[in-house]
């Protein structure tokens, strides 16, 4: 397996930015997210010990250690894409074996995205780096539904993504997004190398 090696101008964009006010958003955004799920050990108690802080922490270290990639050029907001980190880091938890033990899960749109591709998983143990290939492979063939794939994964409702993509109405937006969900229940249960 090789090294991830971080994008210079990854790096120099990341340190650009008022850390302090973007990791206080973060950190709101990650409380919102587990505050959404119930977990087995109670309202807002993720698995593993986990707070939001966590969340946003292991976000910012993945871009900058060049485990996740950012394409600065097409999305240049790093919030949006911190953010969709931290749902991705959020989703990989919900298919962990302790949470998959709760009886009373209420999982948002992008939750029930990755539960379609990773409940092949008997131990249910998933990474999310895996998830995201095997999510990306399904849409790779179709350009208008890899933006979508992504912006969906980036946190985007319907309503900006009608918008990034300068649809004809909603109805597009919510059509492309089932298809997107149908292709990745179809992919297969381990991403091609």
């Amino acid at each position: 397996m090789t090294e991830e090696v971080p994008d210079p101008e990854v790096i120099k964009r990341l340190n650009a930015q008022d850390w302090e006010d973007l990791y206080e958003d973060l950190v709101a955004y990650a409380t919102i997210r587990v505050q959404e799920l119930s977990w087995e050990r109670g309202p807002g108690a993720p698995p593993e010990g986990r707070e939001p802080e966590d969340f946003a922490e292991e976000a910012i270290k993945s871009l900058y250690t060049g485990r996740r990639t950012w394409n600065y050029e097409q999305y240049p907001n790093v919030k949006s894409v911190l953010s969709g980190i931290i749902d991705s880091l959020v989703s990989n938890l919900v298919e962990s074996a302790e949470h998959r033990r709760s009886t009373d899960v209420e999982p948002s749109d992008l939750e029930t995205f990755y539960e379609d591709i990773s409940s092949e998983k008997p131990d249910g143990e998933v990474r999310a780096e895996d998830i995201e290939e095997r999510m990306r492979q399904a849409v790779a063939d179709d350009p208008e539904l890899e933006f979508v794939f992504e912006a969906m994964l980036e946190g985007h409702d319907p309503e900006s993504i009608e918008e990034l993509i300068e649809a004809e109405d909603r109805q597009q937006v919510y059509q492309l997004r089932r298809k997107v969900r149908r292709r990745i229940r179809k992919a297969p249960s381990v991403p091609e190398k």
